[in-house]
């Protein structure tokens, strides 16, 4: 195939994020905003926290632009300014939001830190697991729980109508036995690597346990029919309520459900997830040459400390409206919002974002709600704010500012800390105080030094890595069986994800502590 005709001629039309290459947290250099109805935005890559630059692509699969397309600011997605002024004639992100009128608000500054006191911020929640959930013993049973009866018999159900309004001829039933048996043998599969599914089946490289629970011609008939939607049901991309994820839907509705059954952790993490794939035919899959999975389907993920994933939704590339009774904060801050939303509020729950959803209007905003927020921050999204950051880089390594400032009523830091490079992070709870020691290396003294680090640093690398751990463990054992449907792909990326999710629900309802990831076995054990 000709690559140009493959990858485009042009080069994307956003900006690609270049990955942090410090251990800490860490800022990138620029920022572009590309334009109305385009984004990608990307996760760190680092084993601790770091910051990316974030592009979006909108509705369109694949769009290229030429290079002066790219040279826009990114002041589009910043819900505040100085003064009160129409925003219809500025590129918008929404239709939705054309012609609407945004009060501009000025920000002043001031050198006071931010006092951290722990018992201001105390958790008031609950982490206890309920009794269903502690009545669990199995792996099975942690399994069957994110995994419920209704799941199975929606895949059923739909997959024998399917394949009854795509075949003239008789075909054998699809049972709940079936589907049991062809979950187990796709995550076997994950686990024990082969070139193709026939494999397992073939003399040579012949395994029992596979081929003794199906045929190959049944699992390949289940992976076939293999539906989740009625297709008559199916709406054109013209009608209003049309949602490009319908096809899957209600499968992941179910998941869903269950996952906000689990009691959520103290501290709570938003960002992205690539599902990786290459299919053509869906509209939502994206490009991103930086990422090890370029092209890919993107997931937003609310997960814990541990891993866990509490709740997703993956993008369709519309924009986000924001909860009923919310501020519309544009695309990051509506994906925030939207998240949060089933998290109870006031009781001190800690959320930490990177810099592509930050920004104060948000900060702001789930502090009202009784939620402590964390981010990195691009310094051009806080207004007048007396840093610069060509005058930071010159500054030597442990150097750190902070500014503070009321915004709505709300008390607002920003802390930057040069380390490589400058970062800066917005907190309402946390600034620089109480500073502590890390060790770096320094080239010039060819040894490791101690330099002060701020509180806000040290609390956001403990506790924002959760979605990437979810990530690390994704990719151990992931599902690698193809199909020509795009939906066959996000439900195997779930399946995956079921998988994980109650290794960690057993880790934490038996408080094991296990180093070596080995979910996979776990369950078919």
């Amino acid at each position: 195939m000709d690559p140009q005709r493959f990858y485009g001629k042009k080069r994307p039309a956003f900006s690609i994020p270049e990955s942090s290459e410090d251990e800490k947290a860490s800022d990138d250099e620029t920022y572009r905003n590309p334009g109305p109805e385009i984004f990608i935005p990307e996760s760190s890559d680092d084993e601790i926290a770091s910051d990316d630059d974030r592009g979006n692509v909108g509705e369109f699969e694949e769009i290229y632009l030429d290079d002066d397309a790219l040279d826009n600011d990114c002041d589009e997605y910043i819900p505040y300014e100085t003064e009160e002024e129409d925003i219809s004639s500025k590129p918008s992100t929404s239709k939705q939001r054309t012609g609407n009128k945004r009060k501009k608000v000025k920000c002043v500054w001031s050198d006071e830190s931010m006092a951290y006191d722990e018992s201001h911020i105390a958790f008031l929640g609950c982490q206890d697991l309920p009794n269903e959930i502690m009545k669990l013993e199995a792996p099975m049973d942690f399994f069957k729980f994110l995994f419920p009866s209704s799941a199975i018999n929606l895949i059923v159900r739909e997959s024998n109508l399917y394949a009854d309004q795509i075949t003239e001829s008789n075909h054998n039933e699809v049972t709940e036995e079936d589907i049991r048996k062809f979950l187990g043998i796709i995550i076997y599969m994950s686990v024990v690597h082969l070139p193709t599914t026939r494999h397992y089946w073939k003399e040579g490289t012949y395994i029992e346990k596979v081929a003794s629970a199906m045929t190959c011609n049944k699992f390949e008939e289940v992976k076939r029919f293999l539906h989740f939607f009625n297709k008559n049901d199916e709406l054109e991309s013209g009608d209003p309520n049309f949602d490009r994820l319908q096809k899957i839907r209600p499968f992941l509705n179910i998941l869903r459900e269950r996952l906000l059954q689990v009691p959520k952790e103290e501290y709570l993490a938003i960002d992205e997830q690539m599902i990786p794939t290459k299919a053509r035919t869906s509209g939502m899959r994206r490009y991103n040459a930086k990422k090890p999975h370029k092209w890919g389907y993107l997931n937003y993920v609310l997960s814990g400390a541990s891993g866990f994933s509490y709740d997703f939704e993956v993008d369709t590339g519309k924009h986000p409206d924001p909860p009923e009774n919310c501020p519309d904060l544009g695309i990051p801050g509506n994906i925030v919002q939207r998240l949060l939303n089933t998290v109870p509020q006031n009781l001190n729950y800690k959320i930490f974002v990177d810099n592509w959803y930050t920004s104060l209007p948000l900060m702001a905003n789930l502090h009202k709600k009784g939620l402590l927020p964390l981010g990195t921050i691009q310094l051009n999204r806080a207004p007048n704010i007396n840093i610069e950051k060509k005058t930071i880089m010159k500054e030597e390594r442990g150097y750190c500012a902070e500014k503070s400032t009321i915004y709505e009523d709300v008390k607002l830091t920003v802390t930057t800390w040069v380390d490589n490079k400058p970062v800066s992070l917005c907190s309402s709870y946390v600034g620089k105080e109480p500073m502590a020691m890390v060790k770096r290396f320094l080239k010039k003294k060819r040894a490791k030094i101690d330099i002060p680090c701020p509180k806000a640093i040290t609390i956001y690398n403990k506790y924002m890595g959760g979605v990437d751990l979810l990530d690390s463990m994704l990719g151990f054992y992931r599902i690698k069986i193809r199909s020509k449907k795009w939906y066959h792909r996000l439900f195997f990326h779930f399946i995956d994800l079921v998988c994980v999710n109650s290794w960690l629900l057993w880790r934490r309802r038996t408080k094991k502590k296990v180093k070596t990831c080995t979910y996979p076995c776990w369950i078919l054990n």
